[in-house]
């Protein structure tokens, strides 16, 4: 989850915070927690083309406050369904999004969400299973477009 006006990096990292004591807390007030020590596990990356359709500027998985994340079941049917292998920066947004809302049809109402109810504005989603965990080609794209030569 990436907040709609946070959204201006290339290329985004996905971490979770193993130990947060109360998650409520946490939510209310983060920097109550601003100097205790966390365990982090890093689950991939993703480039921004694959959040938001470059051709309409329109992402993907769009959250708004009051939504909840899809279930693991709207994004298996969303993947069997999508041509993952033409890259998902390659299919256009109304296509994409005629394949999420079949995916969510197939899924009983109750079973098509997890998670609390999101807070913030707006929220650019991207399915954790899709992140790439090649961390040489990650490394690689750092030292190629990032640094001087």
């Amino acid at each position: 989850m990436i907040e709609s006006y946070k959204f201006w990096a290339q290329y985004y990292v996905i971490c979770r915070l193993n130990d947060i004591e109360n998650v409520k807390e946490f939510e209310a007030n983060p920097f109550l927690y601003r100097n205790k020590s966390f365990s982090v596990s890093i689950l991939g990356y993703c480039n921004n083309s694959w959040i938001v359709d470059q051709d309409t500027g329109s992402p993907r998985f769009e959250f708004l406050a009051g939504d909840y994340l899809y279930s693991s079941k709207v994004t298996n049917i969303l993947n069997q369904s999508i041509d993952r292998s033409l890259g998902i920066s390659n299919i256009g947004k109304v296509e994409f999004q005629k394949q999420l809302d079949h995916a969510k049809s197939q899924i009983s109402i109750e079973e098509r969400h997890i998670g609390p109810e999101l807070k913030s504005e707006c929220n650019y989603g991207y399915p954790v299973k899709w992140l790439d965990r090649n961390w040489f080609k990650f490394e690689k794209l750092l030292r190629d477009y990032s640094s001087p030569k």
